[in-house]
């Protein structure tokens, strides 16, 4: 039962868990036209889990179009620019021209992610491939260059790369938690270099580098370390004159609040720091001015920063007096569109081209006379022109702008600790995002705090959350939509009942399929249709395998000893006769395009000696899939890593196992062996 320590839900003390610990008294005839909605709700998703195959359920990767993620403006004739953007979602890297118009593309690494150019030549990485690809352009045809690929270290996951003063090529590996350097010349394999968890962002820094970490909340360089509360999403590098300055983005540095019904000091804000001593020479509320959960910034000048959200539809500049950033800044705002994830600039300054992952778009503006623009652009869809089709049914579009977007709670503000809410706040691209938040509640006396958890893969893995409330997708979705909006500014609205109109938010009118306000039962079933799309993205360690190390296979066999009876081998977490025997284990974990489909969960409750527990009974045992995406581990996020997971299992003289937290004493029987942690390690990376 090691595994349920992973998330602090507890050990099992019997083989196998008793679901009996959250079966409900049955519920009345719904009177409210609330629950008659929940139930109406309840009966479609039984019918469509009843026409669903969970073993087969593809993976996301692929399952949300274009997801355009990165464009580069490249050198050239700057009367006919071109640009070099990786559409994320296709496995590809496309040429374009100034107006946004592909004219060329080539695939590339799985979920591509970085891109860089040395010498001529364009380099992408990505986090679903353990390699580095090489083009070249032959007039405006891509293809590929000799050699056409570079290996990395198995299981690498690149988030982003950049160039060093020395030249040397530098990679952020979230799926190891390192750095990896390497000479583009020569074949030598990459030198590692430890990291802050979840490495997000890269840039040189003088004779050295910056890079930001998502888990940890840090932003680090040779001198100097950035620690805030939570995730920093985005940073920039001021130019000279002045000091040596940087400019965040990310949520605010405040510990967020699950008190009173609802979510407190999640706005997004915008940091500018002193890098000699880290000194704090702004913050700004975005929020406040309408960007939301911005990804990209940059600054134009030394006194003036651009920034824009991924969740809400604000182009914002702000200008200082003075390169120190002292008093308040000038605020100047523009019409955009949400979902963007990089910005390049058009020649001459004339405006910008940015990409943009919602809409599975291109954005293009041109500056007026005034350099500005007023009215929002429209999106240059990509999957015009794509391999791939998109088949998504605007009903799950419409579930994916909900959760990254302020559209579920389109009326909050950004006063105290009210904030303006995206699901993105807490959960960056669906994943967890590092923080440990206190629940509004407390037993025997002590606050109760619990992780982030991922949100993809829930359509299987119910009843939800850790104190397993929520019976159903239906029952969630609809008690989030009142979280959300509990501090809304309109009273109307804090009951999460409400009409979605282009009337209140105007970009609406240009997603793919809109054609009329959506009600409140319409939403709520756009945003299971989004959950039930959203599985859980393969793992770097496995894709492209068919069987285990001999390692992993002694990880697999410790965990089916000692873990498997709670964590069972499942395909739906409610569902026992969902469970896999320990022969079929393998070829799930490494099918193709699914990923593994087992949950490694069960809907019981249990227990471990960490406390306080998130319920009477401990907390519903936990799902174990894609670890690298959540940390820290335990409800109470007290173990910085899995060895340090395995190290604090206490087996008992009836082989029944619990959890606490530190190591034992080599030789005390209570714990694993050095042999059996190590492969037990392997094998829960592999999940």
């Amino acid at each position: 039962m090691i595994a349920s320590a992973l998330i602090g839900v507890g050990a099992c003390g019997a083989p196998a868990p008793s679901s009996s610990a959250v079966e409900r008294e049955p519920e009345p005839e719904p009177a409210s036209v609330h629950e008659r909605t929940r139930a109406a709700l309840e009966a479609w998703e039984e019918g469509v889990r009843e026409a669903t195959d969970f073993a087969a359920i593809p993976a996301s990767d692929s399952r949300f179009g274009a997801d355009p993620h990165r464009i580069v403006a490249l050198p050239g004739d700057e009367g006919s620019p071109r640009f070099a953007v990786l559409e994320r979602g296709h496995d590809q890297l496309s040429l374009v021209d100034a107006h946004g118009q592909v004219l060329s593309r080539a695939p590339t690494v799985h979920q591509p992610t970085s891109l860089v150019a040395i010498d001529g030549a364009l380099w992408v990485a990505g986090l679903g491939d353990a390699r580095l690809d090489r083009f070249t352009l032959d007039g405006d045809a891509l293809q590929a260059a000799t050699p056409a690929s570079r290996p990395l270290p198995a299981g690498a996951s690149i988030r982003d790369a950049t160039l060093d003063a020395s030249g040397a090529l530098w990679l952020a590996d979230e799926g190891s938690h390192r750095l990896l350097e390497l000479a583009p010349r020569g074949d030598d394999p990459p030198r590692e270099h430890p990291s802050c968890r979840g490495p997000l962002q890269l840039e040189a820094l003088g004779e050295g580098l910056i890079h930001s970490c998502l888990l940890a909340h840090r932003v680090h360089t040779e001198a100097l370390d950035i620690t805030h509360d939570g995730p920093i999403w985005a940073f920039a590098l001021a130019p000279p004159p002045g000091p040596e300055r940087v400019a965040l983005v990310g949520v605010e540095d405040h510990p967020l609040e699950r008190a009173e019904g609802g979510f407190g000091y999640i706005d997004s804000f915008l940091f500018v720091r002193e890098l000699s001593e880290g000194r704090l020479l702004a913050a700004v509320n975005l929020s406040a001015h309408g960007v939301v959960t911005p990804k990209w910034v940059r600054w134009l000048s030394p006194t003036r920063v651009a920034v824009t959200g991924y969740a809400s539809d604000v182009w914002l500049e702000l200008e200082w007096a003075t390169p120190d950033c002292a008093g308040e800044p000038t605020v100047s705002s523009r019409p955009w569109l949400p979902g963007t994830t990089d910005v390049a600039a058009l020649p001459e300054g004339r405006g910008w081209l940015a990409t943009n992952a919602l809409f599975d778009a291109l954005v293009r503006v041109e500056l007026d006379d005034a350099g500005t623009w007023t009215e929002a652009p429209e999106p240059i869809f990509l999957d015009a022109a794509a391999p791939q089709v998109d088949e998504r049914s605007f009903e799950e579009r419409l579930g994916e702008l909900l959760v990254f977007t302020t559209a579920m709670a389109p009326r909050n503000d950004a006063e105290g600790k009210r904030s303006r809410f995206t699901c993105e706040a807490c959960h960056f691209e669906g994943r967890g995002d590092g923080r440990v938040h206190f629940t509004g509640r407390e037993r025997e006396g002590q606050r109760v705090h619990a992780r982030s958890k991922a949100i993809l893969g829930l359509f299987p893995n119910r009843p939800h959350f850790s104190r397993a409330l929520d019976r159903t997708l239906a029952t969630m979705v609809h008690a989030e939509f009142r979280v959300a909006n509990r501090f809304s500014a309109d009273p109307d609205y804090r009951e999460g009942w409400f009409t979605l109109d282009a009337d209140e938010l105007p970009w609406l009118a240009q997603v793919p399929g809109w054609s009329a306000p959506v009600d409140p039962p319409a939403l709520r079933r756009a945003l299971m249709r989004f959950f039930m799309r959203a599985s859980m993205p393969q793992n770097p360690r496995a894709r492209g395998r068919s069987g285990y190390t001999e390692l992993e296979r002694e990880g697999a066999e410790a965990f089916a000893a000692r873990c498997e009876g709670c964590h069972q081998a499942r395909l739906v977490t409610d569902d026992p006769s969902t469970r896999q025997d320990f022969e079929r284990w393998e070829a799930l974990i490494f099918a193709e395009p699914t990923g593994s489909s087992i949950v490694w969960a069960s809907e019981a409750y249990a227990q471990t000696s960490i406390g306080p527990w998130v319920h009477d009974e401990g907390a519903r045992v936990a799902s174990l899939r894609r670890l690298n995406l959540i940390w820290p581990y335990f409800t109470t996020g007290e173990a910085e890593s899995l060895e340090a997971v395995v190290e604090g299992v206490r087996v008992g003289d009836d082989g029944a196992v619990d959890h606490d937290l530190g190591a034992l004493e080599p030789n005390d029987p209570r714990g694993l062996g050095v042999a059996e942690r190590e492969a037990l390690v392997a094998f829960l990376r592999l999940l």
